[in-house]
């Protein structure tokens, strides 16, 4: 997916010492290059995100068990693990693998809802280190994706009412005192950093003014600006989250109405849900609610409880328990495994990938030439071509993220200025974006194979949450 090797291609630059937002662009956290850096560091960075991503679920995982332990015994809680792994293979807003941030983040959602449970069921006051521990979760997200934040906006502003009506005043000051500290652990080391390499402006442009005044602007994909159709998507698509969602809910709210903390997790909750629909999102925008769906699979395990009540001589067997957690964990296993699109990469051959085919292109001319080849992806997405071919971008605008012309004129500008320059030797573009550019390209750049536009064509297959998508570019050499 382009998300993934647009982060890939910032954390090569941050290796070979470009600095973010200054020498490349792209429009998310400062944490999210950082965290893909650290991968680069390895001989394959790929395993390493893979490895990262693995410890970010289990954490997420253990929270959730955490979160089980509340309602359940100890070996009904463990069995809610495999099921929740199953529900969010199977969960269509997370269908771009290491693409989104929000995947990385699981576990801090996880963690804040384990946190507000605690305050609503047992109004467990907030230690420091619990304080300590969400300022910094709160700057990750921040960090991160800043809009990530809204999971954590009503829940904080519930606490804080809450303790106010009950004259706690003190608790809030202290206890925000110390977030806030958490908050600078994370956020200075970043300010101080981006300020020492003289980019500090760069950050504040990119990642706060650009995000929030031009991304989305003129944006034509619906999928982003229509409101009712996210909202429909959130519920449909992603069916076992919105199914796990609302059965959580209600079951805890009908439970814990009496003491109000029903309805304050399911105003948390919706209002969350709101916030991400009526901003604009696309689907997987949605993931981080997908922490309250660890009380569906709580209330249906409650559920299946209740019906084995006629049989707790055998339920409170050793042997019962263990092959029932096998049975839970296989069958989930086996669901799971065909929901994860990564499946469908197994014994592809390498003219499968376009990426491939451009860098042996590549590779080739290297042979006869004084300088190794440059690349440049013209008005289209970094779909993974630079990292296939092992070049690190040498301009600031190295392809096309998600905004639009008239949102963002200068990316476009600089575009036609890369061109214009003939600051590579090779191209790669669409069909389309050529034959639109044509007499302006030609200027500068021709086909690279002798033939016509059909000859100079590469098939090229796009990954979505649904499956590969088919489409193709051309690729052109410096005149």
């Amino acid at each position: 997916h382009c998300d993934y090797q647009w982060y890939m291609t910032m954390g090569h630059g941050i290796v070979s010492g470009k600095v973010i937002y200054r020498d490349l662009f792209d429009h998310k956290g400062p944490i999210t290059y950082l965290v893909f850096a650290f991968a680069c560091l390895f001989p394959n960075p790929q395993i390493a995100i893979w490895l990262i991503e693995i410890l970010c679920v289990s954490w997420f995982l253990f929270f959730c068990y955490r979160i089980a332990r509340k309602f359940l015994s100890p070996w009904l809680a463990l069995s809610v693990v495999p099921l929740m792994m199953m529900a969010l293979s199977a969960n269509y807003a997370r269908g771009i693998e290491g693409a989104c941030v929000e995947e990385y983040c699981l576990p801090i959602f996880a963690y804040g809802l384990l946190t507000f449970l605690d305050f609503l069921i047992d109004r467990k006051p907030v230690s420091w280190r619990r304080s300590l521990t969400l300022g910094i979760c709160y700057g990750i997200l921040f960090w991160t994706k800043f809009t990530m934040l809204e999971f954590f906006v009503v829940p904080l502003l519930i606490w804080v009412i809450v303790n106010i009506v009950e004259h706690k005043f003190l608790t809030v000051v202290r206890s925000g005192l110390v977030m806030l500290g958490g908050f600078a652990l994370v956020a200075l080391p970043i300010v101080i950093g981006f300020a020492v390499l003289g980019a500090l402006p760069d950050l504040f442009e990119i990642y706060f003014l650009v995000n929030i005044g031009k991304y989305g602007v003129g944006n034509l994909n619906h999928e982003y600006n229509d409101t009712w159709f996210n909202f429909g998507l959130s519920l449909l698509l992603g069916t076992t989250f919105a199914l796990l969602w609302f059965v959580g809910l209600i079951g805890f709210a009908i439970n814990y109405w009496r003491q109000k903390s029903g309805w304050l997790l399911l105003i948390a909750a919706l209002s969350s849900w709101l916030m991400v629909g009526l901003i604009g999102a696309y689907l997987f925008y949605y993931l981080p609610l997908y922490a309250y769906a660890v009380l569906g699979v709580v209330y249906l395990i409650k559920i299946v409880a209740c019906m084995l009540q006629n049989a707790s001589v055998i339920v409170q067997r050793r042997k019962f328990k263990l092959l029932w957690l096998s049975v839970v964990a296989v069958a989930s296993f086996f669901v799971a495994l065909p929901l994860a699109t990564n499946t469908v990469e197994i014994n592809q051959p390498r003219d499968h990938y376009a990426p491939l085919v451009v860098a042996d292109i590549l590779a080739e001319y290297n042979q006869t030439a004084e300088q190794p080849a440059t690349l440049f992806c013209y008005r289209m997405a970094d779909g993974g071509f630079y990292n296939a071919a092992g070049i690190v971008p040498t301009m600031k605008y190295y392809a096309h993220s998600s905004f639009s012309e008239a949102g963002y004129p200068a990316m476009f500008q600089a575009f036609d200025e890369t061109i214009r320059n003939q600051s590579c030797d090779f191209v790669v573009t669409y069909p389309w974006v050529y034959e639109a550019k044509q007499d302006f390209l030609t200027q500068y750049y021709h086909l690279y194979k002798e033939g016509d536009l059909q000859a100079n064509t590469i098939p090229y297959r796009y990954f979505e949450p649904s499956g590969y998508e088919e489409s193709s570019l051309v690729i052109l050499f410096r005149n």
